[in-house]
């Protein structure tokens, strides 16, 4: 049933745990048969209205690009693709200059084999943004990862150009470019980016999917602009993610302090503390009336010590 299905994909996509992927907390059912999914809270805003204000530059641009490749190249190794790649589906924390992929609604879950999927769509039914639909999305063929790369082009595209690769003035009009026309040149378009880097967008707009890069291929994207010195490199964050600095400059422990705050580490330590606290206290009372060995309060309050950093970890991985 569809309803069978949303929760089965829901529940593969909760299962991925990345830096640039939403996280997903809770999928159930309401005692009325509704379907729902508790998500994690991004304190930012989304990349159309990020892009809209004009004060991305370059660099930035390039950061966000990465951090959605990489978010799918995650997605696309546990085997599913997204399938609505678009501005309005990524969020942009500029205090932590980190991007999130959102909105995995109508994403197909491959088969083993990588050809075909379950989904909650019709066969042959194009759903998401025509604006960065791929050929193959807009042909009804079956749809792999490099349908993703395409879409995250087509952002990649206009967050450097200002502009979409095909101008139209109506939805079959852009449909039809995407599966038959050239892309205007972006090295023109975007003469601030270095020549790598807009061949490797325009590779990723082929009309035929084979052709394109992987997603992986564009999460260096950084650090190719700071090899042609349009900006310093960075070194890497936590977890093998961007470093954790603000957007106006701030240390990087200011970041990772927000981070944890967001995915309430504190919290989780201080509940813990006060848990450790009321058990060590009881035990201190009732272990000594109980025919055990001298040493099991010494071992319990080692056990407790040794959970602390682990619900620390568990905390920051999975956003508890």
């Amino acid at each position: 049933t569809t309803l069978s299905r949303f929760e089965r994909e829901a529940r593969a996509v909760a299962r991925l745990v990345h830096r640039n992927i939403v996280n997903i907390h809770r999928v159930s059912v309401l005692e009325n048969g509704c379907p729902y999914i508790v998500m994690e809270y991004v304190d930012g805003q989304n990349l159309s209205d990020a892009m809209a204000t004009g004060t991305l530059d370059v660099e930035t641009q390039c950061l966000i690009v990465a951090q959605v490749a990489a978010a799918l190249a995650e997605a696309h190794a546990q085997g599913i693709v997204h399938r609505d790649v678009c501005p309005d589906n990524v969020l942009w924390d500029a205090a932590l200059r980190r991007a999130v992929l959102t909105d995995f609604g109508i994403a197909a879950i491959l088969d083993a084999g990588g050809k075909s999927g379950t989904r909650l769509t019709r066969a042959g039914e194009v759903l998401g943004d025509p604006r960065y639909a791929s050929p193959e999305q807009l042909q009804g063929t079956p749809l792999t990862g490099a349908t993703d790369v395409y879409a995250l082009c087509v952002v990649a595209y206009e967050l450097f150009a200002g502009r979409g690769p095909f101008e139209a003035t109506s939805a079959a009009a852009l449909s039809l470019a995407h599966v038959h026309d050239a892309p205007a040149a972006l090295s023109t378009l975007a003469p601030q980016l270095p020549a790598t880097i807009a061949k490797l967008i325009t590779h990723g707009l082929a009309k035929k999917p084979e052709r394109r890069p992987r997603a992986a291929d564009l999460v260096d994207l950084p650090q190719k602009l700071a090899k042609h010195g349009e900006g310093p490199p960075r070194s890497p964050g936590l977890f093998g993610g961007p470093a954790l600095e603000g957007a106006d400059g701030l240390p990087a422990l200011t970041g990772l302090i927000r981070e944890l705050k967001n995915r309430r580490v504190f919290n989780v330590a201080a509940v813990y503390v006060a848990l450790t606290f009321v058990v060590l206290q009881a035990a201190d009372l009732i272990l000594p009336e109980l025919p055990l060995p001298s040493w099991t309060f010494t071992a319990l309050v080692a056990i407790t010590l040794a959970g602390f950093p682990v619900m620390l970890v568990l905390a920051w991985t999975y956003d508890l």
